[in-house]
């Protein structure tokens, strides 16, 4: 069975800001594959998240995880960067 998991489940680093998500100027939703390879499935889906999260913060400068919610090999749900603004 799939498990939805909360972004505490894979990280305790909090953005750098927040945008408001206004659902009604929302037009196009993407979905991108990273072409990892290895498992996308179990305890090393919080290793890579937070890495790619290390990765945007700190190698991009960007305030957070680019992506809104990800999706294991298990069809396990994750909370990245979430749907709520401030």
């Amino acid at each position: 069975m799939a498990t939805a998991h909360p972004r505490s489940d894979w990280t305790t680093r909090k953005p750098k800001g927040t945008t408001a998500l206004v659902a009604s100027a929302v037009k196009y939703i993407a979905i991108h594959w990273p072409g990892s390879s290895g498992s996308l499935a179990g305890k090393s889906v919080a290793a890579l998240l937070r890495g790619w999260q290390n990765y945007h913060m700190d190698g991009r400068g960007w305030r957070d995880i680019a992506y809104n919610e990800a999706m294991d090999l298990s069809g396990d749900a994750w909370t990245l960067r979430g749907h709520v603004a401030d």
